[in-house]
């Protein structure tokens, strides 16, 4: 009876998998550091054209902030 108890167990142990890489991850990792710094940039002065209500220009660095 203990082979089979331990037969039993061996089944039912967890098997540890690797996961695997979601593709935004394998994207970031190719984008520079500097790219996040840039992004910052259009959205600060994206944020201050709208406060000195110039709001076309402010719509336009936002597109130009998330395509980046």
């Amino acid at each position: 009876m203990p082979a089979e108890s331990t037969a039993a167990s061996r089944r039912s142990a967890p098997v540890a998998r690797t996961p695997t890489p979601l593709p935004i991850l394998s994207l970031t990792a190719v984008i520079p550091p500097e790219a996040g710094g840039a992004v910052m940039a259009t959205g600060i002065v994206s944020v201050a054209m709208h406060s000195v209500r110039a709001e076309g220009l402010s719509l336009v660095l936002t597109v130009i902030a998330a395509i980046a």
